[in-house]
């Protein structure tokens, strides 16, 4: 008996030539900033090229993602000094991630901070005070010119919106000297969004949420539709949920490009009980026409008895 292992091998590794395997792009965004534009501490911009940012980035992969911040120039800032911070900001549509690496030169033991570390932080509905530690699956430092952290999202049904960073270094506790980067994303030009405001519905009807720009081809941004307080996301323009329960519900509409800027916008769902009394999918206060039969019925039979006993 033939073996044709070996020709199925080659063709497989001339196939993987031919058609490179590669991550999907939606999983990676990527934010540039220029040079030279680290400012001190009375808002001059100088060239200080170990503070200076210039990219940021995340990748997805699962549940994970891998935050990079890369430096014009790695090493270290001076051999003592307070405290030098890297910061990574990623916005989810449910929370607000903070990685934060920090070190320091200085013995921070009596004012309550540890030297060197990470720390990975998750704020939901930009609420800073309260937040929650995420565990750390990794991180490589500052030795090069990259810093990388690991973690997993807290929610598998969360979306990657855009990413910021800062750098910062104090020189002591009083800030006698100030050293600080920002790569923010600018999306005062981003089209106005919106969701539609109220929709009214009865329990078990789906509704139909439908999403507008102010200018643009929708087709050239990304859409999510989410509900507060639920697992449930949409990605398209125009989305349809069922309701099981009445109540009221509320969600918002984000729509967002590959370069990180974005624009939201705030919806509510107004879901009322079904009656089996009436046929018209209508709020249940409202009486059907069986039970409008049913009292101009009655209302008929009383004029008739008051009659006979005339």
């Amino acid at each position: 008996m033939k073996t044709y292992i070996a020709p199925v091998v080659i063709f497989i590794l001339l196939l993987s030539i031919i058609i490179p395997i590669s991550v999907s792009a939606d999983n990676i965004l990527t934010i540039s900033d220029g040079s030279n534009d680290v400012l001190d501490k009375d808002a001059n911009e100088i060239s200080y090229p170990n503070l200076d940012i210039s990219q940021v980035s995340v990748d997805r992969t699962n549940n994970q993602v891998d935050l990079s911040l890369k430096l014009i120039q790695g090493g270290k800032i001076l051999d003592s000094g307070f405290v030098v911070a890297y910061s990574i900001y990623l916005t989810t549509n449910v929370n607000i991630y903070e990685a934060m690496y920090s070190y320091s030169e200085t013995d921070l033991s009596d004012i309550g901070l540890s030297g060197t570390g990470v720390l990975v932080t998750a704020y939901k509905n930009d609420d800073y005070e309260q937040g929650t530690e995420v565990n750390v699956k990794s991180y490589s430092g500052i030795g090069d010119n990259e810093l990388v952290i690991s973690f997993d999202l807290l929610n598998s049904y969360e979306k990657c919106i855009t990413i910021e960073g800062i750098t910062m270094f104090l020189s002591d506790l009083a800030g006698t000297q100030t050293y600080i980067d920002e790569l923010t994303v600018d999306s005062t030009d981003f089209p106005t969004v919106e969701a539609g405001g109220t929709y009214y519905i009865n329990a078990k009807d789906k509704v139909t949420l439908e999403g507008s720009i102010e200018s643009g081809n929708p087709a050239n941004y990304n859409w999510l539709w989410t509900i507060d307080d639920t697992s449930v996301t949409k990605e398209t323009q125009t989305a349809q949920h069922t309701f099981l329960i009445p109540g009221t519900y509320s969600g918002k509409l984000y729509v967002y490009d590959n370069q990180g800027r974005y624009r939201e916008d705030s919806f509510t769902v107004q879901v009322n009980s079904t009656s089996s009394n009436n046929g018209n999918n209508g709020d249940n206060n409202e009486p059907g026409f069986e039970a409008i039969a049913v009292i101009f019925a009655i209302a008929i039979a009383l004029i008739i008895l008051r009659k006979r006993r005339q």
